[in-house]
């Protein structure tokens, strides 16, 4: 999976920006700690950087930014990013004004077939300058006609574009599908 890393930037230190799932979240982000990754998390996202050893840390922290000079003009708005295989994928941003440098994704996934989906595994990564933490998804088993989200947090304190890699798996009616593509096409507005 060497070409996840070409992507975001050629550099081998982009295996530092991601962080495996943690336990899903509290209703106070900063109350509690996260347990560390189960060892399944942990490989499967060392797989994706090609067999990158990958350390739980907290890499997310709102930083001294008080400034609220950014527009929620395009937040709260889905941006599809994958639609195939009985299955659809949307994004949509949020930010908190007491941390204009983090980006909260929520993604969502839509079983748009009439097969259930099982295994449901999502995993990003983004550009060295960013820094990424992903929690677990609500469910890997999606019912037809229902959906299961995952939340992703970025913090962006460069205030560069987004651009996204992702790895989604699950399998449908006994077949295994593994697909990896790319997003960009956030507006300059939600870095």
């Amino acid at each position: 999976m060497a070409d996840l890393l070409n992507l975001m930037d050629d550099a081998p230190s982009a295996r530092a920006n991601l962080v495996p799932p943690t336990s899903p979240p509290t209703q106070t982000h900063q109350q509690a700690q996260s347990p560390p990754p189960s060892s399944a998390s942990a490989n499967a996202l060392a797989d994706l950087l090609g067999g990158a050893s990958i350390s739980p840390t907290a890499i997310l922290s709102p930083g001294s930014e008080t400034s609220a000079n950014f527009s929620f003009a395009d937040l709260d708005k889905e941006y599809e990013v994958y639609n195939a295989n009985g299955i659809r994928i949307t994004l949509t941003p949020s930010k908190k004004q007491k941390a204009p440098a983090i980006v909260e994704i929520l993604a969502t996934f839509y079983n748009s077939s009439e097969m259930a989906i099982s295994d449901l595994n999502f995993l990003v990564a983004v550009p060295k300058s960013q820094k990424l933490q992903i929690m677990p998804p609500s469910g890997q088993h999606v019912t037809a006609g229902s959906t299961v989200t995952q939340q992703v947090k970025i913090a962006n304190p460069s205030k560069t574009a987004l651009r996204l890699r992702m790895k989604l798996a699950f399998t449908t009616d006994g077949q295994k599908i593994e697909k990896m593509f790319d997003y960009a096409g956030f507006p300059s507005t939600v870095v």
